[in-house]
C-alpha cells in the first residue's frame, strides 16, 4: 500500500497578506474583501491543478484531501498495490510531478488595493489610492509514501462509541429524529467520517 503524496502553498504568503493590511490602512472592511480574493486566487490554483490532473488520465477517484489549511492544500493520490518500480507506477508520478511544474510555471497575480476601484476608475501612478499587483509564486513537494496505514475510520469507531456522551439528558429523551440530526451535524462540524476505506478505495461516509 503506498500512496503519492502532495502539496501545494503560496511562497511569501506572510509578506503578502502583510501588504494587503499595510495598504488597507487596517480598513478591516477592505481587508475581508482582499482576503477573499486571495483565498480565491489559491483555491483557483488548487482547481487548476486537479483539472490537469484529470486531462493528463489520471482518475481522480484515487484522490483524496488531507487537509487545507489558509495557503497549503495536501492531498494524496492512492495507487493502491501497485509496485512503484513499474512503468505504470513511473507514469503516474511523473504526470503528478510535471503538472506541479506546470502550476509552478502559469502566471498568477492578484491586485491589492486601499479601496475597490470604481467602474471606469484607471489603474495607474496618478489614481487617487494605494495599489500593488504582486505576483503569486506556487511551491510545491512530492514525496512517496510506503505502508501507511488508514486510521480515520479509527477515529470515527471511537466516535460513535461515544457520541451520546455529548448529548443531555434532555436530549437524549427527544427521541429518534433528533438524536439522528444532532449526530449528522457533530460528525460534519467535527470532521468525523470520511475516509479511504481500504476494501474499495471509495470515501466512506
Amino acid at each position: 500500500m503506498a500512496l503519492i503524496s502532495v502539496s501545494i502553498d503560496i511562497a511569501g504568503s506572510t509578506k503578502l497578506k502583510r501588504q494587503i493590511k499595510e495598504i488597507s490602512n487596517w480598513d478591516q472592511n477592505n481587508i475581508n474583501r482582499l482576503y477573499r480574493e486571495y483565498a480565491q486566487k489559491i483555491y483557483a490554483i488548487e482547481m487548476d491543478l486537479y483539472l490537469l490532473l484529470f486531462n493528463r488520465g489520471l482518475e481522480l477517484d484515487n484522490l483524496f484531501v488531507v487537509k487545507t489549511l489558509g495557503d497549503e492544500s495536501w492531498f494524496v493520490y492512492d495507487i493502491k498495490d501497485m509496485n512503484t518500480k513499474t512503468l505504470q507506477f513511473n507514469k503516474i508520478f511523473h504526470t503528478i510531478f510535471h503538472a506541479l511544474v506546470d502550476i509552478h510555471k502559469k502566471y498568477y497575480d492578484i491586485f491589492i488595493s486601499s479601496r475597490e476601484p470604481l467602474s471606469g476608475e484607471e489603474i495607474n501612478e496618478k489614481s487617487p489610492f494605494q495599489w500593488k499587483w504582486p505576483d503569486i509564486a506556487v511551491k510545491a513537494y512530492i514525496d512517496l509514501i510506503k505502508d501507511y496505514e488508514e486510521i480515520s475510520n479509527v477515529r470515527r469507531y471511537v466516535f460513535l462509541e461515544r457520541y451520546r456522551d455529548f448529548y443531555s439528558i434532555d436530549e437524549l429523551r427527544m427521541g429518534q429524529e433528533f438524536e439522528s440530526k444532532k449526530l449528522s451535524k457533530l460528525t460534519s462540524n467535527l470532521n468525523i467520517g470520511r475516509f479511504m476505506d481500504m476494501t474499495d478505495n471509495k470515501v466512506t461516509i
